[in-house]
């Protein structure tokens, strides 16, 4: 009995480890992603390409597909 209990264990360790490490690689991703887009934005915006109305349009789109994320997972966990 004592055998599989630390069988268990070291399950439970080794799911864990995954898990944090699937949280890690998801976190590092998208901070990747916003670093790039952040760079992108100050390059073009010295170059002059993005005015006011280019970045008031850029959020109209994307202020509903993150409310549509977020909804979706929500709606996910509530399944759980």
């Amino acid at each position: 009995m004592g055998e599989s209990m630390g069988a268990l264990a070291l399950s439970g360790d080794m799911l864990m480890n995954f898990v944090l490490l699937r949280f890690a690689l998801i976190a590092g991703g998208v901070l990747l992603l916003a670093i790039i887009a952040f760079a992108a934005l100050l390059y073009l915006r010295r170059r002059g390409t993005v005015g006011q109305e280019t970045l008031n349009r850029a959020r109209d789109h994307a202020v509903p597909l993150a409310r549509t994320v977020l909804d979706s997972r929500r709606h996910r966990d509530r399944r759980r």
